[in-house]
């Protein structure tokens, strides 16, 4: 079929008055919510460094979700004020996306056309898909003009002052804390990053210092002989970024339970978009407190004032050490807001699921469960057992995500026939 795309650099305003005004209630009901989680799969190959790129999937999903809202409104929408015209959804939330990653990564706009033919090719030709992509690509040109200066690439060094417990860059790479000015990036969510407070992790000749301490050197050691296969499986196959995981999940709730294309959407979203508000929230944080790492403080226990805990210069971790503070976890944090989400959505914790993941071993091997929270507490303890993250870590960074998943979905992106919202 030919490509009928309509890039909007300028005159939005215009353009969408332009449209024709009728809209049709079942446009975007009767649509397939398959388009949502096909541009999840584009967007991810954004060349973006792994913590931006949890912000480029919620800005793409927030469009989408918006131009989906924008032709037969069900739901709240992010940013978007336009209201849309006889058009195909499907076509509609495609050339959001399309938008969206064309504005942010133009080098690669052949990439993306390829990716908007691909979804157009299953939409039949005709008026209401050309009204679709012109009414799309102007809710994503406005969603990314609102994120446009949201602070994601400014400049804020970190480079705390040495010292026993004090985080400091960490083997084999001793790399700095990579996009350090993240914590000053909007959330998309939350009023403000520390907006929920998170409890300050333990004094280092603290008892509970000496159990989370004994706990990470024993089972998270790469030779660890205490720690079991079921243990050294789950550090492996959780290790990959949130968004994945999450995403992935969303994406077995959404066909379950059978969501629609504004379901499917609206899901995608918040699940995103909480993981993008887990990250700026966890980057302030982490560098408000500046906790060191296992391997830091395994390996130089003799300065920490404690006589319980037994320096091993030559310790290492299962896994290797992500370049930024201990305290809290951001896994920790994404995973416990998108389980939150996915709680309250579904309307249960119980959803018995199986998956794979992409740093599974042995490649391919999959994990069932019983429930979100199961899925949630494994993610948070595969910290502990992959040598990188202390208990208290992800105690801290558990709380802080289910409160940020509570209020994602009491305050943004809700039904708008009240008797149908989630109750927080």
């Amino acid at each position: 079929m030919p490509l009928r795309i309509l890039i909007i650099a300028a005159g939005l305003a215009t353009i969408v008055a332009a449209l024709p005004s009728a809209r049709v209630a079942s446009s975007a009901s009767n649509s397939s919510p398959h388009v949502i989680a096909a541009w999840y799969t584009t967007a991810h190959t954004a060349p973006a460094s792994p913590v931006q790129l949890a912000r480029v999937l919620a800005v793409v999903h927030a469009a989408m979700h918006d131009a989906v809202n924008g032709i037969e409104p069900r739901y709240e929408t992010y940013a978007s004020d336009l209201t849309g015209p006889r058009a195909d959804a499907e076509a509609a939330a495609a050339a959001a996306a399309h938008r969206v990653l064309v504005g942010m990564f133009p080098a690669q706009q052949t990439r993306w056309d390829s990716a908007l033919a691909e979804s157009l090719s299953a939409i039949p030709d005709g008026r209401r898909e050309e009204a679709g992509v012109t009414f799309g690509a102007a809710v994503g040109q406005m969603i990314l003009d609102a994120r446009a200066d949201d602070g994601w690439n400014g400049t804020d060094p970190f480079n705390p002052e040495p010292g026993p417990g004090v985080w400091r860059p960490t083997p084999p790479a001793f790399s700095p804390m990579p996009e350090p000015q993240f914590q000053n990036v909007t959330p998309f969510i939350i009023a403000g990053r520390g907006q929920f407070p998170l409890p300050p992790p333990p004094l280092l000749t603290d008892p509970a210092y000496e159990r989370v301490f004994h706990e990470v050197k024993s089972v998270g050691q790469d030779t660890s002989a205490t720690r079991t296969a079921d243990q050294t499986h789950l550090a492996h196959f959780w290790f990959e970024a949130p968004y994945d995981s999450w995403s992935r999940i969303a994406g077995i709730v959404a066909a379950d339970k059978g969501y629609d294309l504004h379901q499917a959407a609206r899901l995608y979203a918040l699940v995103n978009m909480a993981v993008a508000d887990g990250l700026i929230s966890g980057w302030y944080w982490k560098r408000h407190y500046a906790y060191w790492r296992p391997i830091t403080a395994v390996r130089e226990a003799a300065s920490d004032g404690n006589p319980n805990t037994t320096e091993d210069a030559a310790w290492q971790p299962l896994r290797a050490t992500p370049t930024h503070p201990d305290h809290p976890s951001t896994h920790s944090v994404t995973g416990g807001a998108a389980a939150e989400i996915l709680r309250r959505l579904a309307g249960s914790d119980e959803h018995r699921f199986c998956m794979t993941t992409l740093t599974a071993m042995p490649p391919g091997s999959t994990r069932c469960y019983e429930s979100f929270s199961q899925a949630q507490d494994e993610n948070s303890r595969s910290r502990v057992y992959a040598g990188i993250h202390f208990r208290s870590a992800i105690q801290a960074g558990d709380g802080l995500g289910r409160r940020i998943g509570r209020f994602a979905v009491a305050h943004v992106l809700r039904p708008v026939r009240p008797h149908e919202r989630e109750h927080p």
